[in-house]
């Protein structure tokens, strides 16, 4: 059994240590999302499409960033195209922007009502989730909601 002393430096250690990863992880910035590139839409069946793009997204953190997992709604032109959850951790560098791979099956019954998004010109999207990332010994929940211009 511990003594009183020995008791009050043990829960005293763990409040500051707790104190210290806590105030690490409260300067982070949320991850951007800087753009959707190489977008691609691929018939697989009468059913459903492959819809492959590259995430563009920016760390504005002067540290390297640790994702455990994130989830986002992609949509264009107001119509919601695809959700996504990913439990693929990955590391951002401080400061810099990671292309990252997507690959979603998405149903074409969704694409009819919304078929001319995809012709020609420029598209407004949208990609709105949350991302659990932060130091790698603390992780925390970083909202995005990210607008911009896809070009067809």
């Amino acid at each position: 059994m511990l003594s009183k002393s020995a008791f009050i430096k043990t829960i005293s250690g763990s409040l500051i240590a707790v104190a210290l990863g806590l105030s690490g992880c409260a300067d982070l910035k949320s991850l951007k999302f800087a753009g959707i590139e190489k977008l691609s839409l691929q018939p697989v069946s009468l059913a459903s499409s492959d819809l492959k793009a590259e995430i563009l997204v920016y760390n504005p953190n002067k540290r390297k960033i640790y994702v455990e997992r994130w989830n986002a709604d992609i949509i264009i032109n107001g119509r919601q195209l695809a959700s996504h959850n990913s439990d693929s951790s990955f590391i951002l560098a401080a400061l810099d922007t990671l292309r990252y791979p997507l690959s979603l099956s998405v149903s074409n019954i969704g694409l009819l009502g919304g078929a001319l998004d995809f012709v020609g010109g420029k598209r407004q999207y949208r990609i709105k989730g949350n991302a659990r990332a932060g130091t790698r010994a603390l992780k925390i929940n970083m909202p995005f909601d990210e607008t911009g211009e896809l070009k067809f």
